[in-house]
């Protein structure tokens, strides 16, 4: 051992510290059982820390605490044990080793407690601890709900698009049904011209499969490659369409059976969201039949032009081989009658009348039918000037009135103005419907009876003139046939009426061409009431009704 540690080893010159009580017992007992309890104190607090430390990786300052418990351990338990030991041997260089080394351990403890004083200090308490704990307590809580809702959420949102991918489905296969079942071709383009989509209708128009056309330009499919103009149609339409125009137009589409059909054709442009065209839609809806009707239809033009031709030449000739014997008749039989006056009985002279009358009836036929065929031919021009509607209507009431002489029938004329009401019209012709339903009027009426003449300006500018009878009427049932040629609505009611059934006709026609239209309302056993509208010019002045 060495010479400068040899005396604390030497306890020669020392007495126990159990000297100092005097070896009294209750005050050296007290000593020692105090020093060995705070001893095993200690060490249990040292062992606590040791356990701690070996059973939580995560402590604070963990060199700290391995310092601590060395203190605790050495400088605090150590110490005491040998201040027991001390109280019955003298062994107090052991005891200053101790201590020594107890001091050292407090000292670097000391060191290290003051630079993490800080930070203990910042440690949070136990209550802030507490609260941090609930906050994260509640915090895990509202998670827990918050994932709670996402998972139903998610669940909603699966169902919802469940349900859309459903609807998807449904619309896409409703849109296929459509795209594939509708009477009209229908294709999907690139902007290039290829075809990407063909619906079956078009597919089995020429009896091909998706597979022969898709890809391939829509001018060289089977629908065009029939005629080389139609190619370069379709071509150049694609072209117009691609740079984003609407294209439309008529061509010929070759049929399943190798013929020919004529379509509407049509390309339009899909732009997406930038305004590039994305791809075009091609259309094509057949219309062969209104084509052949159009066709026919020129055809049968053309044989009404021609037949309207062949009636003008024969109603010429006509005009003249009908009235040169007529005339004949009605001449010789006057002249039979002035030169045979005073020698034929009064029964001949009847007879004569008779031709002579059948003669003149005869002649106003012929001159009816000719004038009714000319104005449905066109061949009768109208002479268009500003007629005084006044004029022409009180003209005819004046050579009409005396026809209503015989059966007692009144004549009202309501028909009055402040002023003249002119109307673009041919004069003659319009005083010949005036006077085609005066007559009527007159022919038809009962004894006793009322014909009221009536007119308006309407607001679109016309003149309606009405003349309305107390007559016999018209069936119901022969309505639809009064304007029709020869129609004199034949029934019991009108055997004792003359007429030939062509003056409403003729009015009718005659009225259209002047630009106004002609109608009447009529009921059995109570009378008819005709009416006509023809426009009017210059200004307008109102026609007052009585």
């Amino acid at each position: 051992m060495s010479t400068a540690l040899q005396p604390w080893f030497d306890t020669t010159d020392y007495m126990p510290h159990g000297m100092c009580y005097l070896w009294n017992p209750s005050l050296l007992w007290a000593h020692a059982l105090s020093d060995l309890i705070i001893g095993l104190s200690y060490f249990s607090v040292a062992f606590a820390v040791v356990y701690l430390l070996r059973n939580r990786e995560d402590v604070p300052f963990r060199g700290f605490t391995i310092m601590f418990g060395f203190v605790i351990f050495a400088a605090c338990g150590a110490t005491h044990f040998m201040g027991i030991w001390t109280i019955w041997n003298p062994d107090y260089g052991v005891a200053a080793i101790f201590k020594v080394f107890a001091a050292l351990v407090s000292l670097i403890t000391a060191i290290l407690l003051w630079p993490i004083t800080p930070k203990l200090v910042a440690l949070p308490s136990i209550a802030q601890l507490e609260d941090v704990n609930a906050r994260l307590a509640q915090q895990v809580i509202e998670r827990q709900k918050a994932e709670m809702e996402v998972r139903d959420l998610n669940l909603i949102l699966e169902k919802r698009v469940e349900k859309r991918t459903r609807q998807l489905q449904e619309s896409e296969q409703k849109f296929r049904a459509i795209f594939n079942q509708t009477f009209q071709f229908i294709g999907m383009l690139s902007p290039e011209g290829l075809l990407r989509k063909a619906n079956e209708t078009s597919l089995v128009s020429v009896g091909l499969k998706a597979e022969d056309v898709i890809g391939k330009p829509l001018w060289e499919t089977p629908w065009w490659n029939h005629s080389e103009e139609e190619q370069k149609a379709i071509k150049s339409g694609v072209e117009k369409a691609a740079r984003g125009e609407f294209v439309r137009f008529e061509a010929t589409h070759k049929g399943e059976d190798g013929g020919t059909l004529w379509v509407d054709f049509s390309l339009k442009p899909s732009f997406n969201d930038q305004g590039d065209v994305e791809f075009l839609i091609s259309e094509s809806r057949d219309i062969t039949d209104r084509k052949l009707s159009e066709v026919a239809l020129h055809k049968a033009k053309e044989q009404a032009e021609k037949s309207s031709k062949v009636k003008s030449e024969f109603l010429s000739s006509m005009s003249h081989e009908l009235r040169t014997p007529l005339n004949a008749i009605l001449g010789f039989a006057q002249m039979l009658k002035f030169d045979l006056i005073d020698q034929l009985s009064e029964k001949k002279l009847e007879y004569l009348d008779y031709i002579h009358e059948g003669g003149e009836q005869l002649l106003g036929l012929v001159n009816e039918v000719l004038d009714l065929s000319r104005i449905e031919s066109g061949a009768s021009a109208m002479d268009f000037e500003d007629v005084n509607a006044n004029e022409v209507l009180e003209s005819c009431l004046d050579i009409t009135a005396p026809l209503g002489t015989e059966e007692t029938i009144r004549l009202v004329n309501n028909f009055s103005t402040h002023g003249n009401v002119l109307l673009r019209a041919d004069r003659s012709r319009m005083k010949q419907v005036v006077m085609n339903l005066l007559t009527n009027a007159f022919q038809f009426n009962k004894k006793n009876g009322e014909i009221t003449v009536d007119g308006k300006v309407t607001d679109d500018g016309f003149l309606k003139l009405t003349i309305e009878d107390t007559g016999i009427g018209i069936p119901k049932n022969r309505h639809c046939d009064v304007f029709q040629i020869f129609n004199r609505h034949v029934g019991d009611a009108y055997i004792a009426y003359e007429g030939k059934g062509l003056g409403l006709a003729t009015s009718k026609l005659l009225v259209e061409q002047m630009g106004g239209e002609m109608g009447f309302q009529s009921e059995e056993n109570k009378g008819s009431s005709f009416w006509f509208s023809l426009p009017l010019v210059g200004p307008t002045l109102t026609v007052k009704i009585a």
